[in-house]
C-alpha cells in the first residue's frame, strides 16, 4: 500500500514537471546595433529582436541592468513559438554629468513561466561634445578696499560646437555677460570688484551654456586692505505703488571706512532727493527715492553710491492696477446718405481705484472732447460726429480708443460699423461741347443726365447764355440709374459774330447736388443782300419751327423727333429756294 501511494506521488510531481516543462520555452537574442555613441542628455537608439525558439507560447519580459538610463518599450511581449519580434525599442540617454568613454549595458529576456533569463550585452560611447573653460591670468586680487580691481579672464570653447554662453559671477562685475564661441576660440573678458573689508573672499565666476549641459566655475580669491568703505541700503525691499502715482523708498548710505567720504547716488530708476551725500566715518545719511511706475508689470530699481568706495543695493517697485478704463460707443450699426451727418454717444468709465485722466482719440469724425478726468466708478459721454461728405460711399468701421495719461496699458477701445451710401448723385453730359454756325443758322445740344445716385432725385436745368439760346425741359424726375435727354437750341441771329459760351447746370431739389457744363459757339459774320430786311420776319418763322422741334424732342421722343426734324427740314429748305425765286 505504501509502495503504491509513492509510486502516485512520483507521477503526480513528474506531471506537474512536465507540465512546466511544456508550457516554457527559451528565447534567442539580437542587439542592433551592438554599439552606438551619444552626447550626454542626447537619446542613442537600439533594436532588440526576441525569438522564441522552444516549442510552446511563452511570455517574456524585457528589463536592462541600468533602468534609470535606459527605457525599453514594450517591455513585457509575448511569441507564438519559433515566432521574432523586432519592436522592441532601446533609448540610452547619458546623464549631463556623464563623463565621456565607453560604457557597456546588458538587457535581460526573462521567461514568465520559469523565470529563466537570457542577455545580450551593449556599448556605448559618450562623447565629449560640450566643453567651457575658465582660465584667470591670476588665481589672486589685490586692492584696497573702495579701489576697484581688474583681472582678466579667459573664457574657451573646447567641445565641438558653436555656442553661446552666459557668464556670471556672485560678486563684481563682468565686462560682459555673454559671449559667443566657435569650436577651440577663446575670448578674454575683465572681472571688475573691489573689497569691503580687509581680507580675502572668493569670487566664483561662472560660465553656463545656452544650449547645452556645457557648465564652468572658477574660484577667485579677492585680497583688500581697508582703505575706504561704505554700504547702502533701501527700503523696503519690495514696495507696491499704484501705477501712474509716485511712491518712495528709503536710502541710507553708510561710511564703514576711516575717513570722511562723500557719495555720489546714482538708480537706474526714479529720482533721487539728492544726489550726493558727505558722511563722516561711522555715520550715515539718508535720502529718498522717489519712483512712478508708468505700466503694470515688476521694475528693479539698482541704487548706487560710489566714493572712495562703491556700493549697491537692489529693490523692486510693483506697478499695482489701481487704474483701468472702459469705453462704450453707440450704436453699433447705422447707414446714411454720404451728404448726410450723423452723430455717435462714447461712453468712458473710469473702472480703476484712482482718479485717472484719459485721452479720446476717434479714426473717424470729430470728438466733443478730447479728454476726461474721472474718479473710481465715474462714467461721462462724449459726443462723436461724423460727417458723410469727408468719408465717401462703403463700409466704414469708426474705432474710438480711451487711454489714460499716465499709463500706457490702461486703455480700452470700442468700435462700430457705418455704411455710407450714394443716395444722391447726378452725371451730366453734353454733346457737342463746341460747335461752329454762320449768322442765321441754328444747333441743337443734347443734354443727358443720368441718376447715378440710389434715391429717386428731381433735378432742374437753367442756361446762363446769350438770349438767342433756349433749354427744354427745364426739369427731369429719375429713379435710381435713369437717364432723360434734354436739349439745347442756338439760333444765332444775323446781325452777331464771335464766339460765345453757354453754361448749362442742373441742381437737384435739395441744392446738395450741382452740375455745370460749358459749350462754346463760334458764330461765323453773313453778307446778306440791301433787302434783308424784308428777310429778317422769314428767318424768325423758320426759328419758330425749330421750336417745335426742340419740343418734339423732349415730348415724344429721339426717333419721332428726327422725323419731324427731316419733315421740318425740307419744307425750310423748300421756303427759302422759294424765297429766292420770288
Amino acid at each position: 500500500m505504501i509502495k503504491m501511494k509513492f509510486r502516485l506521488l512520483t507521477l503526480f510531481i513528474f506531471g506537474i514537471l512536465l507540465i512546466s516543462i511544456v508550457g516554457a520555452s527559451k528565447a534567442q537574442l539580437d542587439l542592433f546595433p551592438d554599439k552606438s555613441s551619444a552626447c550626454p542628455t542626447h537619446t542613442a537608439y537600439f533594436e532588440l529582436s526576441v525569438q522564441n525558439i522552444g516549442p510552446v507560447q511563452d511570455t517574456y519580459q524585457v528589463t536592462s541592468s541600468q533602468p534609470d538610463i535606459i527605457t525599453i518599450a514594450p517591455d513585457m511581449i509575448t511569441l507564438n513559438a519559433g515566432e521574432i519580434y523586432k519592436d522592441p525599442h532601446v533609448w540610452y540617454t547619458p546623464k549631463t554629468t556623464t563623463e565621456p568613454g565607453n560604457y557597456d549595458f546588458t538587457l535581460y529576456v526573462t521567461s514568465m513561466a520559469t523565470g529563466e533569463r537570457y542577455s545580450i550585452d551593449g556599448s556605448i560611447e559618450v562623447l565629449a561634445c560640450h566643453d567651457v573653460d575658465i582660465t584667470p591670468v591670476s588665481s589672486v586680487m589685490v586692492g584696497c578696499i573702495a579701489e576697484k580691481s581688474t583681472l582678466d579672464l579667459i573664457i574657451s570653447n573646447s567641445g565641438r560646437d558653436t555656442e553661446d554662453f552666459v557668464l556670471d559671477t556672485n560678486y563684481g562685475k563682468l565686462s560682459q555677460s555673454e559671449v559667443s564661441l566657435q569650436p577651440g576660440t577663446s575670448e578674454t573678458i575683465t572681472l571688475t570688484a573691489q573689497g569691503t573689508k580687509i581680507g580675502s573672499r572668493d569670487i566664483r565666476v561662472t560660465a553656463q551654456s545656452t544650449t547645452s549641459y556645457a557648465y564652468e566655475t572658477k574660484v577667485i580669491a579677492l585680497q583688500t586692505e581697508k582703505c575706504y568703505d561704505s554700504a547702502i541700503i533701501v527700503a523696503p525691499e519690495r514696495n507696491e505703488i499704484c501705477a501712474g502715482t509716485e511712491g518712495s523708498f528709503s536710502v541710507v548710505v553708510r561710511n564703514l571706512g576711516t575717513k570722511s567720504d562723500t557719495f555720489i547716488l546714482s538708480s537706474t530708476g526714479g529720482r533721487l532727493q539728492t544726489d550726493s551725500l558727505i558722511v563722516a566715518p561711522g555715520e550715515s545719511k539718508e535720502t529718498q527715492l522717489y519712483f512712478t511706475p508708468d505700466e503694470l508689470k515688476t521694475y528693479e530699481i539698482t541704487i548706487n553710491a560710489i566714493g572712495k568706495t562703491e556700493s549697491e543695493d537692489v529693490v523692486t517697485a510693483v506697478g499695482a492696477n489701481c487704474k483701468n478704463v472702459a469705453v462704450l460707443l453707440t450704436p453699433s450699426e447705422r447707414s446714411i446718405c454720404e451728404t448726410d451727418k450723423t452723430d455717435y454717444t462714447v461712453m468712458v468709465q473710469n473702472t480703476g481705484k484712482v482718479a485717472d485722466t484719459y485721452v479720446l482719440v476717434s479714426n473717424i469724425g470729430t470728438l466733443g472732447k478730447t479728454s476726461v478726468s474721472l474718479n473710481p466708478g465715474e462714467d461721462e459721454t462724449v459726443d462723436l460726429q461724423v460727417d458723410g461728405r469727408k468719408l465717401g460711399s462703403g463700409t466704414h468701421i469708426i474705432k474710438v480708443r480711451a487711454k489714460s495719461m499716465f499709463i500706457s496699458t490702461v486703455r480700452d477701445y470700442s468700435e462700430v460699423k457705418l455704411t455710407v451710401e450714394n443716395c444722391y448723385d447726378l452725371n451730366m453730359n453734353v454733346n457737342p461741347t463746341e460747335a461752329q454756325i454762320d449768322a442765321g443758322d441754328g444747333l441743337l445740344f443734347e443734354v443727358t443726365l443720368q441718376n447715378t445716385g440710389s434715391m429717386e432725385n428731381t433735378y432742374h436745368l437753367n442756361l446762363q447764355g446769350p438770349a438767342w439760346a433756349s433749354l427744354k425741359p427745364s426739369d427731369a424726375t429719375l429713379a435710381p440709374g435713369k437717364s432723360k435727354v434734354a436739349y439745347v437750341y442756338v439760333a444765332a441771329p444775323f446781325e452777331i459774330a464771335g464766339n460765345f459760351d453757354i453754361k448749362i447746370m442742373a441742381e437737384d431739389q435739395s441744392g446738395t447736388i450741382q452740375k455745370v457744363k460749358t459749350v462754346t459757339v463760334s458764330i461765323g459774320e453773313m453778307n446778306l443782300p440791301e433787302q434783308i430786311p424784308s428777310v429778317k420776319p422769314f428767318f424768325e418763322t423758320v426759328r419758330m419751327w425749330w421750336n417745335t422741334i426742340v419740343n418734339a424732342f423732349a415730348s415724344i421722343g429721339l426717333v419721332w423727333g428726327i422725323v419731324i426734324s427731316i419733315g421740318a427740314g425740307l419744307i425750310i429748305v423748300s421756303a427759302i429756294i422759294w424765297k429766292e425765286v420770288r
